[in-house]
């Protein structure tokens, strides 16, 4: 029999609806911490459904419901650097403590301004990585130093970042949260308050209950020292997740063949 895998989104409720009319297995990935609409309905249809965080377990029926994590790249499975420099800094042994600030790939105006704010106090103690977003970065690439380094988007440098980085300041999207939580590297995060369902709030704090992570609200946020929050932070933790996603969730596709 045939296979649809469904990783939601409203487009996709069709879809595995007429899979199943037609004798296809439908498999459902719920890759949040809560789940949507779109993978609600998927469920009822669906011979499989896994979870990327074991709290979402409790929102499907225990019958079909499997944990297989989040789905991450190879490059997060190991804390070996590809590249040892990033735009002239050394990542294995920098200069100064690297802090990585990320607000995604659009970037967060939230961040930018609270780094901009104190960039000079964090310049003297870090070497600060900050993905500002293409629409900030005419703002901000004036202000690079040797000890900061704005930057528009990140692409494939981004696994090496995340594990030469000391402190990672970032938003709490699913992804994020999963490939640093199978790095093992505790962080500050700032969930999106406008997220469905708060959702950032509660993938923050899965990182939180596995690795101690500091979860700071946007409001809190507004107001907090950054240096402070930075020392709550655990010096280290043990990379978890490291059975792959991908293959917990092939495996099951291939048992319908």
């Amino acid at each position: 029999a045939s296979t649809i895998v469904s990783m939601g989104g409203f487009v996709s409720v069709p879809t595995v609806m007429a899979g199943k009319v037609l004798g296809y297995k439908i498999i459902v990935h719920e890759q949040t911490s809560r789940v949507g609409l779109a993978n609600k309905i998927a469920s009822i249809f669906a011979y499989r459904v896994f979870v990327s965080f074991k709290d979402s377990l409790k929102y499907f029926p225990k019958d079909k419901v499997r944990y297989s994590g989040y789905p991450v790249r190879e490059e997060f499975k190991t804390t070996q650097l590809n590249i040892r420099t990033f735009e002239g800094i050394e990542l294995k042994n920098p200069a100064l403590p690297i802090l990585f600030v990320t607000g995604g790939g659009n970037g967060s105006k939230l961040l930018n301004d609270k780094i901009k704010e104190n960039l000079d106090s964090l310049c003297e103690k870090f070497t600060v990585i900050h993905q500002v977003g293409s629409q900030s970065i005419d703002e901000f690439k004036s202000l690079r130093s040797k000890t900061y380094i704005p930057l528009a988007f990140l692409g494939d440098e981004m696994p090496d970042l995340m594990k030469a980085s000391r402190y990672i300041i970032s938003r709490s999207g699913a992804g994020t949260v999963a490939e640093l939580i199978a790095l093992g590297k505790p962080s500050l995060f700032i969930p999106l308050k406008i997220a469905q369902k708060n959702e950032q709030y509660h993938n923050a704090m899965e990182a939180h209950r596995v690795l101690g992570s500091i979860v700071i609200e946007e409001d809190e946020f507004k107001n907090c020292s950054i240096e402070e929050e930075l020392k709550k932070i655990p010096s280290s933790s043990v990379p978890q997740d490291r059975e792959h996603a991908t293959q917990i969730i092939l495996d099951e596709v291939l048992q319908s063949k």
